[in-house]
């Protein structure tokens, strides 16, 4: 059974190193410019479709970001979902949860938690007792415990 279904809204990421001096892709609106060789990615909102108890999720209920279905893995025995303005795109794939301005984007697989403008990317891999939260920054790394980055 299908959980989730895409929404009409549509979002535009890049990352731009003339610009920004980060890691990061930044949300653009149509008054920004950025570098014509900057990568740019186009993301689409999702709602779910039934309860995802798990995550207090309600059918209805508006989740994050995602560039294709590709990105977002549920089963009946792994619940996942992307919530608030999260970002999944590339060959990432979240098995997990991801909120709170989140980016995972690479080739990274998520089965734990990834929030709180957290980024993981590249070849990681983050298990599914794992949380990187606060800022962290992951990048071709395997995450078997918590990764809290308290400031």
């Amino acid at each position: 059974m299908k959980k989730y279904c895409f929404t009409n809204e549509t979002m535009t990421l890049a990352r731009d190193f003339t610009t920004y001096h980060d890691n990061k892709f930044h949300k653009l609106s149509t008054k920004d410019s950025v570098s014509s060789d900057a990568y740019r990615v186009t993301l689409r909102r999702i709602k779910a479709l039934i309860d995802i108890p798990f995550y207090d999720v309600e059918a209805g209920d508006l989740g994050g970001w995602i560039e294709s279905e590709w990105n977002l893995k549920n089963t009946d025995e792994l619940p996942a979902w992307v919530a608030d303005d999260a970002c999944v795109f590339e060959e990432a794939i979240v098995y997990g949860y991801a909120n709170c301005e989140a980016q995972i984007y690479g080739k990274s697989r998520v089965f734990g938690t990834v929030s709180d403008n957290a980024t993981v990317c590249g070849k990681s891999f983050v298990n599914p007792d794992a949380i990187v939260d606060n800022d962290s920054y992951v990048y071709n790394a395997e995450i078997v415990a918590n990764s809290y980055n308290r400031h």
